[in-house]
């Protein structure tokens, strides 16, 4: 199974952050060369100074036009560097440590992590001190600390902000997490881990944190009720990164074990994971989700995987315990022998993948017998029974039709290459009688003739069946025909009081049931008040109603009350 497969020679990238993300790394990931001219009487060279490679760094695209809008670490500068990706420029200034502590003798103040606010003016910075600060990336000026001194007693290892910039979250190696409200800056929860954390991803939309863990397990935190809610455990080195996709519902890991897995958040299963030759740093997904990009230790291009069920039909059934990954070769430029390598590889996965589907899931027509089920029957054909004389009094013609032009008349041709009359075959109608039995023109419809002979359970839902294909006009008609006015009987009326008891008693179609009943009251209650027997018959199938009604109702009750005991309480 390969949700993610290679895609060679990617050119071009079209979306939003995902292509800023891309451009950024091919830019600033790489060692800044700053060239400085000293001009002298003889000769002008010029001096090649480098900066510390990038570890890390943050960017936003709602100021892109404005000002800085990127946020970096380099290796051991006790600062950050701002960038704006729309001029493609390196700021003049750094964000340092607030000088409160350096004149208490802190020194070399090192950051370690780092994040940019949705609204693009705020950057918040975590230091291996346990330091916590804000700065304005607009004007470069300090605007505070979390904590009274510290935010953490041990080194920072994440930060990341919701998507209003309301609550800001930080991730400390004394085994804690904790939430900081944005403003003031003071503690609101504080979260204690069984293991030390490393990493941290957030999806702002959701409210969804994901951490990963030195037990090489990653785990899902849900802001809101601030607990852990998923546990995925499966790699066995030390996680390196991980991405949201952009509906919140997959989550992509990368391992020192040389793998890149797919998960499933709400079922917490995983469904694909396939093995590189070369250990993935980084990896991020594009915000439609159609792109994976992955950078692999001793490479320095950014590889493209593109996700294959947007193109056909992938199983994402979790996939099994003793599932045995398959070794995939980076993209890039294929020659003939790596593209039959690939197609071959591909048919095995394709194997593998048929091996581990199961037969199509039907579901069936009712899960039990003592549930109450709806039909699968368009709402158009039975939610209008009761309107339809509305409906065509609304619908009625405000003008009569108006008589049409003599239309020239046509005689039939045959078909074909020669121009030639259709005429009657001879002898046709020798044979037959003129005479019409007076049979043929009896009213009963279809329908009709299908009450007439029903003598069980299944006939009663047949007929039924029947009804459901119709149009709610063609509905009405075939229950009017029933009476004897409209060309039945008493005994057909009877029939279809019986076939509505019978189908309440098997609580199927429950909805369309009710709709053709009441029409059938509308339509024939002063017959059914003046017959005995149909008024006997309808009786039974009121009591029948009336039970199946109030064991819904009672569950309807239960659930309201719950529901709301939840909304009041205090829990």
């Amino acid at each position: 199974m390969m949700v993610y497969a290679s895609l060679a020679q990617a050119r071009t990238v079209r979306c939003g952050v995902f292509r800023l993300c891309v451009r950024c790394l091919m830019r600033i990931s790489d060692k800044l060369l700053i060239t400085e001219n000293k001009q002298r009487k003889s000769e002008c060279c010029t001096i090649k100074k480098k900066m510390p490679p990038i570890i890390e760094f943050s960017a936003e695209t709602v100021r892109e036009k404005d000002w800085d809008n990127i946020a970096a670490i380099h290796a051991g500068v006790p600062g950050i560097t701002t960038w704006s990706s729309g001029r493609e420029k390196l700021s003049d200034r750094m964000l340092k440590h607030h000088e409160d502590d350096l004149q208490t003798g802190i020194k070399a103040v090192i950051p370690k992590c780092l994040t940019l606010s949705s609204c693009g003016n705020f950057v918040i910075v975590g230091y291996k001190t346990g330091h916590v600060d804000m700065f304005n990336i607009q004007s470069g000026e300090y605007r505070g600390h979390y904590g009274e001194k510290k935010a953490h007693e041990g080194s920072v290892c994440g930060v990341a902000m919701d998507i209003l910039s309301q609550v800001v979250v930080t991730l400390g190696m004394d085994k804690t997490v904790k939430f900081w409200n944005f403003k003031t800056k003071e503690l609101i929860h504080s979260l204690d881990t069984e293991m030390i954390p490393n990493r941290i991803a957030i999806h702002k939309e959701s409210g969804m944190l994901a951490v990963a863990f030195d037990d090489f397990t990653l785990q899902i935190l849900d802001m809101d009720t601030k607990r852990f809610v998923r546990n995925f455990d499966g790699h066995s080195a030390n996680i390196t990164d991980f991405s949201f996709s952009r509906d919140g519902r997959w989550i992509v890991s990368s391992s020192m074990d040389c793998s890149i897995r797919t998960w499933d958040i709400p079922s917490a299963r995983l469904i694909d994971c396939f093995l590189v030759d070369d250990i993935c740093k980084s990896l991020t997904l594009s915000p439609t989700g159609e792109y994976l990009a992955t950078v692999h230790v001793d490479n320095v291009g950014i590889y493209l995987w593109v996700n294959r069920t947007l193109y056909t039909h992938i199983s994402l059934r979790p996939l099994p315990s003793d599932y045995i990954p398959q070794r995939r070769t980076l993209p890039g430029p294929a020659l003939d022998d790596d593209i039959a390598q690939t197609t071959a590889q591909d048919e095995i996965d394709d194997d593998i993948e048929m091996d581990l589907q199961e037969e199509e899931f039907k579901s069936p027509e009712q899960i039990s017998k003592d549930l109450v089920t709806l039909s699968l029957a368009p709402e158009s054909r039975w939610k209008n029974l009761l309107n339809l004389d509305i409906i065509k009094k609304r619908n009625k013609p405000k003008e009569p039709p108006k008589k049409l032009k003599a239309a020239p008349f046509f005689l039939p041709t045959v078909p074909g290459l020669e121009f030639q009359f259709a005429l009657p075959e001879k002898g046709k109608f020798q044979d037959e009688s003129r005479i019409r039995h007076s049979t043929n023109f009896f009213n009963t419809t279809e329908f009709g003739k299908k009450l007439e002979t029903a003598n069980s359970e299944e006939d009663y839902i047949t007929a039924l069946e029947m009804l459901k294909k119709l149009s709610s006009a063609a509905i009405e008609i075939e229950v009017n025909s029933l009476s004897p006015e409209g060309g039945g009987s008493l005994a057909l009326m009877l029939r279809f009081l019986q076939m509505i008891g019978t189908v309440l008693k098997t609580n199927r179609d429950f909805e369309v049931t009710q709709a053709y009943l009441v029409l059938f009251v509308k339509l024939h209650g002063s017959t059914i008040s003046e017959d005995s027997e149909l008024t006997k018959q309808s009786r039974t199938v009121l009591e029948q109603q009336t039970s199946t009604w109030e064991r819904i109702q009672t569950s309807f009750n239960r659930c309201e009350c719950i529901a709301s005991f939840l909304k009041s309480a205090v829990l």
